[in-house]
């Protein structure tokens, strides 16, 4: 239940802070600062759908999106209303891509998140920037970088153990 809640609230933080700031990277790229949420949702559901199941998952995927949905909603912002709606529709067809990898692709844990990470962190990213803040290169490829990054340094918290 723990990492079910955590999940959630990633959700909805990841959405605040891309409402917020745009952050510089390297080579002039830049990142909505709710990738730092963000990026590690796609590993922690992998080890939620471990643990209880595709079903779950999707039930989680919905109230995420409900929930980022009704956060633009009842907010005055203008930037953190279509930050909410595009967190709905990236969120949705990633989450679900995602969940389709890793339930078929039939490798190691570790491997199965790098793999199901790959493609939904490219396709969030596409269209989370596109609907949020239109076609930006720099940002959809920034974005997607640290989000892989991220993705990826947070296996090890989540690894299951051995009984």
């Amino acid at each position: 239940m723990y990492l079910s809640l955590l999940y959630i609230v990633l959700i909805v933080g990841a959405n605040i802070l891309a409402s917020l700031w745009l952050l510089p990277l390297p080579f002039g790229m830049a990142v909505p600062a709710g990738v730092f949420l963000i990026a590690p949702i796609f590993t922690l559901r992998d080890r939620i759908q471990l643990d209880r199941g595709a079903k779950y998952v999707y039930i989680l995927i919905f109230i995420g999106a409900i929930v980022s949905w009704l956060m633009g909603v009842l907010t005055d912002s203008h930037l953190l209303g279509r930050v909410a709606f595009a967190g709905v529709v990236a969120f949705v067809a990633s989450e679900s891509l995602d969940t389709m990898i890793f339930s078929y692709y039939k490798h190691s844990f570790v491997k199965r998140i790098l793999v199901s990470n790959l493609f939904s962190t490219a396709l969030d990213t596409i269209l989370f920037i596109w609907i949020a803040f239109g076609w930006q290169t720099n940002l959809m490829t920034g974005q997607w970088i640290l989000k892989m990054l991220l993705a990826a340094a947070v296996i090890p918290l989540i690894i299951p153990r051995k009984s």
